[in-house]
């Protein structure tokens, strides 16, 4: 056969092998969701290896896009400022520096990110910067400037790979602005997720996406609710509320959730949270094919541990001169410990380890009568002896700010009376529990609570006692503020924390005290410049060596009660019982 027969014949051939053929392109989307600050896989704050981190999370990425074929979008769902040293040390300490976490991020080839409440935590200096310093878009389509329908990050993302275009809208938890201090957010308005989600649904269907996102920082929320509007936690309602999203990722909540919702098109919305510290990621394979008979798309999620997974060595070389300088932060003495203090103790009365902040904040504000604080801790140790930076995280967890708060005496009863109402059951007899716990959560990461402990609010500076026989609202009965008499409608300065100050976790608001949360900003008399943490640098060094002591009075009442259901309660915490 002659050459000039033989190549018509191929073409002829390739063109009916394409028609009976078929091609098909594998997504990989990868997610990761409130790292918190876990670079490396290293706990700072205990000086010790542990899993997660997004250098982890860079070999387990690598490992997919080393396979042929393969195309993979790289997502986080926020949080990322806040929580490890690594992340203090680049928000505050070295400040000239590009933030690591930034780097690391270039470095895993991140396509796109939610700002998460706690990255709003930093304030403007470190997230602007920090979004300046990133290759890829910060997404919040529900935060606006201020006064304007202007977008202050960026709404959505056309991610385009392998011919596909994948849109990725974010959005965050509008509530924070009833958690953080207005000057961390000035500037700006947060909006609810599911109103402004439909708004920009119409321009995102004008890209002609071939597989929609929600990178959401907010949990599932209850499948069984009702939609909540302006809600924190929208997983399930924003999945049922706009059937044209594919898939939902998800954080906020520290819980891991794999799950769907089926429309009544017969279609299907993927939900997807792997929780916290990069110790997990989400994986969803999506496969589209393309043949004769049109397109399909098949979806494959799943969460992935990544428990005693191997970092990325190349990014653990790279990076290694911020670690050896994180650990030298972290390892700087700041003062002396003459006993130890232990954690374990802050649910069951007076708490050394609980003082010890209401001594802080009196340090910081000595005109203020009454102290407010919650555990923020609830099993860790200061040893006996010297105290280092790194302890510092684990007897404050937060940037919490200070505020001098006007609050009469029945706002501050109402306050304690809500707290105590997250933190205790009503008892009749001493085989009744005290403590308000959760039986399907034992066993888990965190302890076992109805509630997160750091709604547990007990007060230093008045005398009280808390009748657990009693129902809310008749259980806390106040004696004393100082030496003088307490009285329900005098006006009493208050050091309290700037989450509770400003409305976090309701108990000055609607359920508590019962201030209008517009009128919470009325009440602060003035507040710190610098978070909690940074002036109890200055605390332990002016009472260097600090001996552990309870300044606080209050108990649980009847004893007949409290103390054998005190002893059973620790137990079910701890593996002994601690009174």
């Amino acid at each position: 056969m002659k050459l000039r027969y033989l190549l018509p014949l191929a073409l002829i051939s390739l063109l009916l092998f394409s028609c009976q053929s078929k091609r098909e392109v594998q997504l990989d989307i990868i997610h990761t969701t409130d790292a918190h600050g876990r670079v490396f896989p290293y706990d700072f704050i205990n000086d010790q290896p542990a899993d997660g981190g997004y250098l982890q999370v860079a070999h387990y990425v690598d490992s997919i896009r080393a396979l042929k074929g393969r195309e993979v979008v790289l997502l986080d769902a926020g949080d990322i400022l806040q929580g490890q040293p690594s992340a203090y040390y680049f928000n505050f300490i070295d400040t000239t520096s590009v933030h690591v976490i930034a780097r690391v991020m270039n470095s895993m080839q991140y396509d796109a990110l939610t700002i998460g409440n706690h990255d709003i935590e930093t304030g403007h200096s470190v997230y602007d910067k920090f979004v300046k310093k990133i290759n890829f878009p910060a997404l919040a389509a529900n935060v606006r400037k201020k006064g304007t329908q202007e977008p202050y990050f960026s709404p959505y993302v056309i991610i385009h790979r392998a011919g596909l275009r994948i849109a990725v809208l974010g959005l965050t938890m509008p509530n924070l602005i009833h958690q953080l201090p207005e000057v961390l957010w000035e500037g700006l308005t947060f909006e609810d997720q599911i109103s402004v989600a439909k708004e920009y649904l119409p321009e995102v269907l004008q890209k002609e996406p071939d597989f929609i996102i929600a990178l959401i920082h907010s949990g599932a929320g209850s499948q069984n609710d009702e939609m909540r509007m302006f809600a924190t936690n929208v997983g399930y309602d924003i999945a049922k509320e706009i059937p044209e999203l594919d898939l939902v990722l998800m954080g906020h909540d520290h819980r891991q959730t794999l799950d769907s919702i089926q429309h009544s098109d017969g279609s299907m919305t993927y939900l997807l949270n792997p929780a916290n510290d990069a110790r997990a990621i989400s994986h969803t394979r999506v496969t589209f094919t393309h043949g004769k008979e049109g397109r399909s798309v098949k979806v494959d999620s799943q969460l992935v541990v990544l428990r005693d997974g191997a970092p990325s060595q190349r990014l653990m070389d790279k990076y290694q001169v911020d670690f050896e300088k994180i650990k030298e932060f972290v390892s700087v003495p700041v003062g002396n410990m003459t006993t130890p203090l232990n954690a374990r103790s802050v649910f069951f009365g007076p708490s050394a380890f609980i003082d010890l902040i209401h001594q802080l904040q009196f340090f910081v504000y000595p005109e203020a009568q009454v102290s407010i604080t919650a555990p923020l801790q609830e099993d860790g140790e200061i040893a006996e002896g010297p105290v280092y930076m790194r302890d510092l995280f684990k007897l404050y967890k937060y940037e919490n700010m200070l505020y001098l708060m006007d609050l009469t005496g029945a706002e501050i009863k109402g306050l304690l009376e809500e707290s105590y109402n997250n933190w205790i059951m009503t008892m009749s007899k001493p085989e009744d529990p005290l403590l308000r716990l959760d039986s399907s959560k034992l066993g888990g990461r965190y302890l076992p609570f109805e509630v997160p402990t750091f709604n547990f609010d007990s007060a230093a500076g008045i005398s009280y006692t808390v009748d657990v026989t009693k129902g809310k609202g008749n259980r806390v009965v106040v004696t004393k503020v100082g030496t003088e008499p307490f009285a329900l409608d005098n006006h009493y300065k208050v050091a309290i924390n700037s989450y509770r100050g400003n409305g976090g976790g309701g108990l000055l608001t609607e359920r508590g005290a019962g201030i209008p949360v517009l009128e919470l900003p009325s009440r602060v008399i003035k507040s710190t410049e610098k978070d909690l943490r940074w002036y109890l640098i200055d605390f332990l060094r002016d009472h260097d060596p600090f001996t552990p002591q309870i300044i606080s009075d209050w108990q649980f009442i009847p004893r007949s009660l409290v103390e054998p259901a005190l002893v059973r309660d620790s137990l079910t915490l701890y593996s002994k019982p601690t009174t």
